[in-house]
């Protein structure tokens, strides 16, 4: 009972193959959407119960993306690289590096759809966590400009 909506354009061969062989495979149960303006973020995030961001880039660092879905109350999936768990927090799961991805995260999705108030409290604590970054970001830019103004 799940629906894959990529978002983000192919960056390069591969991952337009790998795109290509999931809708074969999985036909309806996948849209690819390509690069979307910010007003086609909204609603895509809107539209989503849970955000998976499998990233495999090496210099990942404090994704936006992440931190644009815990602004929209959906919980994240993610690997456990850089800062990323320090953002996510407890919502959602930071899988590490040595482990599968998708074997780790579809027990994750499983008690999500069997379980919807666990989804519904941790899509509570995105936004709690969103939240958080945001007056935390808040402060130390006023801390930064005191520093700079003397005032």
């Amino acid at each position: 009972p799940v629906r894959l909506i990529l978002a983000g354009r192919a960056h390069d061969d591969a991952a337009k193959a790998t795109i290509d062989a999931a809708m074969a495979e999985f036909g309806e149960h996948v849209d690819y959407l390509g690069a979307i303006s910010d007003e086609q973020k909204d609603v895509y995030f809107r539209n989503l119960d849970v955000f998976l961001f499998p990233t495999q880039y090496i210099n990942e660092a404090q994704p936006r993306v992440i931190l644009e879905a815990l602004s929209y109350a959906v919980p994240v999936i993610t690997r456990a690289r850089s800062c990323i768990p320090g953002d996510v927090g407890d919502a959602g799961v930071c899988i590490a590096e040595h482990l599968d991805f998708v074997e780790t995260a579809i027990p994750a999705l499983r008690r999500w759809i069997d379980d919807p108030i666990a989804l519904a409290s941790t899509s509570e604590r995105a936004i709690q966590r969103s939240l958080e970054l945001h007056a935390n970001a808040r402060r130390q830019l006023d801390e930064a400009a005191r520093e700079i103004t003397g005032f």
